[in-house]
């Protein structure tokens, strides 16, 4: 430190040293003043009250939208307690619009005298009131508590209400629904007639099993058949035709009238006649049944083709619809266990809010302050006297420099003039 900086602390000490009877005084006179001034304040009492706030308000908040949610909390009770209502109940109540405190709405909020505060991290919303009078103050709190409670239970009973009114119009318009669908399908089951084209349609296939089986073994009978003929045909070759002596005109008569297969079976030996005709006419009667059962297999398999055909659109509908009755019926029953858990809410409905700490009379005021106004003003008081001090001796200080510096001029001025 500079011997300069030295001799200005030093100068500032001596001239505090020399002023301290000024100073102690002006602190002594602040102090007493502060005090002086609160005691002849009013004075104010506090009550307050706690009131717990249900869980199911809070929840289990994740810890990143915990400090929002208190907020939000406070807000919202804020403005519960803070209504115009619950205020002029309030004023109504303990005759505040009487002398001598001729309370409103307005200045009752503007007075500061009720202070709302949710305690964080816990379900807990104190409520504070400030009033003159110890025992109004502490009413006032219990009757803002309550009044707050009556509001709150009130809103949450209209808000369950509602819930069991909106749960209760969903469901029924879920029923009509699902009545519509069930009228719907039933009503397709019977015009689409979709069972009887089931059973058709199994008949239909099993008739045509049938008659496949049976054209195969018609088929099977006529290959039969026809190899036999061919083994008769084929011992033709070997044997001759048998030749008789017969007049011309009866054998021309004969052929005409004979039909090709007695012809030739008459131009065979005694002993392959019979065979041959027979074997003929099966062949013969084998193919017209197999015709007339391939004609029938056609029809039938046009039919069947025409039924599965419509047999599968009337079972895409069909699954459309019971789909859609499936699904009505599921939506039915969720809203009718929605509406038994709205019901059941209402008839075990919770209080959302609960005093739990009634507030009581202080003994003691919360303000004036009086110590600490003193202790304040004290404070003030000194410090203002230094100030003042120091700025005087400044200003004493630069007329003295302005004293000298004149004394100099003139001084200067008298030699110079002697001189000369």
């Amino acid at each position: 430190m500079s011997s300069n900086e030295e001799y200005s602390l030093w100068k500032h000490w001596v001239v505090l040293k020399a002023n301290r009877k000024w100073i102690l005084t002006c602190t002594l006179v602040a102090g007493l003043s502060a005090g002086l001034i609160s005691f002849l304040q009013p004075r104010i009492f506090g009550a307050k009250t706690l009131i717990l706030v249900s869980e199911s308000r809070i929840g289990n908040a994740d810890a990143k939208v915990s400090s929002l949610m208190f907020y939000e909390l406070l807000r919202t009770y804020k403005t519960l307690l803070f209504n115009d209502s619950v205020i002029e109940k309030t004023i109504e109540k303990f005759k505040l619009k009487e002398p001598p405190y001729d309370l409103s709405v307005e200045r009752f909020r503007r007075d500061g005298l009720l202070q709302v505060s949710l305690q964080k991290n816990t379900p807990l919303l104190e409520v504070n009131v400030e009033f003159p009078d110890a025992r109004l103050a502490a009413d006032m709190a219990n009757f803002l508590a309550t009044q707050a409670i009556s509001l709150s239970e009130e809103i949450s009973a209209a808000d369950h209400e509602r819930a069991v009114l909106v749960a209760q119009t969903e469901m029924k318009r879920a029923l009509q629904d699902l009545e519509t669908s069930n009228k719907r399908l039933a009503e397709f089951n019977k015009m689409s007639r979709i069972e009887t084209t089931r059973e058709w349609v199994r008949n239909l296939i099993e008739r045509i099993a049938e008659e496949e089986t049976n054209l195969t073994a018609l088929k099977i009978k006529l290959a039969v058949c026809q190899s036999e003929r061919q083994a008769l045909s084929d011992r033709l070759k070997i044997q001759p035709f048998k030749s008789e002596p017969n007049d011309a005109n009866n054998s021309d008569q004969s052929s005409q009238s004979a039909s090709p297969q007695k012809e030739e079976a008459s131009r065979l030996p005694q002993h392959l006649q019979d065979p041959m005709l027979e074997t003929s006419s099966q062949v013969v009667s084998l193919t017209a049944e197999i015709g007339a059962i391939q004609a029938v297999l056609r029809e039938n398999t046009r039919k069947l083709d025409q039924l599965i055909q419509d047999k599968a659109v009337n079972e895409g509908v069909l699954g459309q619809l019971s789909l859609e009755n499936e699904l009505c019926t599921e939506n039915y029953v969720a809203l009718s266990k929605k509406f038994r858990e709205a019901s059941m809410s209402v008839a075990h409905r919770t209080v959302d809010l609960r005093q739990i700490s009634p507030a009581l009379p202080s003994l003691r005021p919360i303000k004036p302050r009086i110590p600490l106004n003193i202790l304040l003003g004290a404070a003030f008081g000194f410090l203002a006297s230094t100030f003042a001090i120091f700025l005087l001796q400044a200003v004493l200080v630069r007329k003295k420099m302005k004293e000298d510096h004149h004394n100099a001029e003139q001084l200067r001025k008298v030699q110079w003039s002697s001189k000369t």
